[in-house]
């Protein structure tokens, strides 16, 4: 774990342990505010933060944090979300609540925010709600915009069995790879899976059905490296692989002997899509796929994953909440070439509120590092005040910014280059990017969107000593805030530009 940095208990009810290398800050949190009479056992409590999601639906260049509670003042189980929008800094105060009408409904037990259905740059909010439609299910999509609509703009309902669970599992995916993201809806009860293509004219006819016992349902990103990406299904120790295509295939490509919640992400850098399994381990990507095993999982590499860029190392990292053991904690892996599973850092739950019972990453404070969003079921002590209080609680840690150049002009890490400024920033289509190299070496210029996702490798070659103007023309990728990274021989060094369409 290197040395550690600090160890402090806060009121909070939770302690941080964290290496040097890493530093991080609480940026705030929210907690549920409703509580059932104690004549309603087994009822009491919102659990705010019994799910979580991030991505940015109002297209301010912040990623927003939505929270579902169990229980709310409307009804029994009728369900609500909250939604923060990031900003800097965060705020904790909701700028939209959306809730559920009658007891039973669960509005919220499926929430999703990372996909741009209608391709107009900004990103959608899904929202299942299992106890309608009969008790089978149904999702409902508010595009993204500012102002935000809060009026359900698509709905989507099948025929399935009662307590189906239709809209409880939720992912998103450019199957077809048009440009669209794709929304796919689990009915684990029903052992199906709705794939649902994007468009400007988007419908809510199913384009394809997946059928198979799972559990749960993730995005495998393009596990195959075809340009097509890829979903996947974990279920009782087996988990299955559908590869994307121009064309709806629902047979199972791959097969891997591994089961819980799927993260898939490039935790080791080589620029493929690597898959953690929560109760089994990584299954590191290459050139050809495989269901080999690479990384094992034993108890600290396991737990509810979020992966995000946390230290903009340009490795994807892990948090791991494990609200099942003790009194809850949070762990933090650092991704890295070899990657391990060895935690760098955890956060502990002191209070017994089981901490780590969700977890969500994105940058919510725009300074370009993801930050750390995890749920505690019941803040107060789980063992004193059992069965009479379970109101909720969610933490947000920030993300360590200082990789990150914070010099207009000199580099980070060498000074045998410089990375001048790019020009004109904002910029509508091109953008100019100047550097200056003092010897030879082999320079590697890649872009980075606000999430911390590779975008594009645009400079990668030999070059020798000289000043360069290198014109870097973004017609393929949507508005939006970008970090290029430039990396020589000698070091490295980062620089925001903003694209204006």
């Amino acid at each position: 774990m290197g040395i550690l940095k600090n160890i402090f208990v806060l009121t909070l009810m939770y302690s941080v342990l964290f290496p040097q290398s890493f530093n991080t800050y609480l940026m705030g949190y929210m907690q549920g505010n409703y509580q059932y009479p104690p004549n309603a056992p087994n009822y009491v409590g919102d659990e705010f933060g019994k799910r979580l999601a991030a991505g940015d639906i109002n297209g301010d260049g912040y990623d927003d944090l939505a929270v579902f509670s169990f229980y709310t003042s409307t009804g029994l189980l009728s369900g609500e979300v909250d939604v923060f929008f990031g900003s800097s800094p965060f705020d904790t105060i909701p700028d939209i609540t959306l809730k559920g009408e009658y007891d039973l409904q669960l509005f919220g037990s499926g929430i999703l925010m990372n996909g741009d259905y209608n391709s107009d740059g900004v990103n959608d909010l899904v929202i299942g709600v299992v106890g309608q439609n009969d008790d089978r299910g149904l999702v409902k999509i508010f595009f993204g915009g500012s102002p935000f609509d809060t009026t359900a703009d698509l709905i989507f309902q099948e025929n399935g069995n009662i307590n189906a669970y239709f809209g409880s599992d939720l992912a998103s995916v450019d199957f077809n790879s048009d440009g669209y993201d794709d929304l796919l809806v689990g009915a684990p009860n029903d052992r199906d899976v709705f794939l649902y293509f994007g468009g400007a004219d988007m419908d809510t006819v199913a384009d394809g059905v997946f059928h198979r016992l799972f559990w749960s349902l993730n995005t495998a990103g393009d596990f195959n490296n075809d340009g097509y990406e890829d979903f996947i299904t974990s279920g009782n120790n087996w988990s299955h692989l559908y590869y994307g295509g121009d064309t709806v295939n629902t047979d199972v490509n791959l097969i891997f002997h591994a089961s819980g919640d799927i993260e898939a992400n490039d935790y080791n850098g080589d620029s493929f899509v690597d898959l953690y399994f929560s109760l089994t381990g990584i299954f590191l990507g290459g050139e050809i796929p495989d269901t080999t095993l690479d990384i094992t999982a034993p108890v600290e590499f396991r737990g509810n994953p979020a992966a995000g860029k946390y230290n903009m190392d340009g490795f994807s990292d892990l948090i791991l909440g494990q609200s099942g053991n003790g009194c809850g904690v949070v762990y933090l892996h650092l991704g890295n070439n070899p990657m391990n599973n060895i935690p760098d850092g955890y956060f502990y739950d002191t209070g017994c509120g089981k901490l780590g019972y969700r977890t969500a990453a994105g940058d919510f404070n725009g300074d370009g590092a993801d930050d750390m969003a995890f749920s505690e079921r019941w803040y107060q002590n789980y063992f004193e005040f059992w069965p009479d209080y379970k109101i909720g609680r969610v933490y947000v840690f920030s993300g360590d910014t200082t990789s990150l150049s914070v010099s207009e002009d000199v580099p980070t890490l060498s000074q045998d280059f410089r990375l001048f400024d790019p020009y004109p920033n904002p910029f509508n289509a091109v953008v100019t990017i100047p550097f200056e190299l003092d010897n030879n070496s082999y320079v590697i210029a890649r872009l980075f969107d606000i999430k911390g996702r590779l975008v594009d490798v645009f400079i990668n070659e030999e070059k020798t000593a000289g000043f360069y103007e290198f014109t870097y023309q973004a017609n393929t990728i949507p508005t939006g805030v970008y970090f290029i990274r430039f990396t020589t021989n000698t070091g490295s060094d980062v620089k925001k530009i903003i694209l204006l369409k």
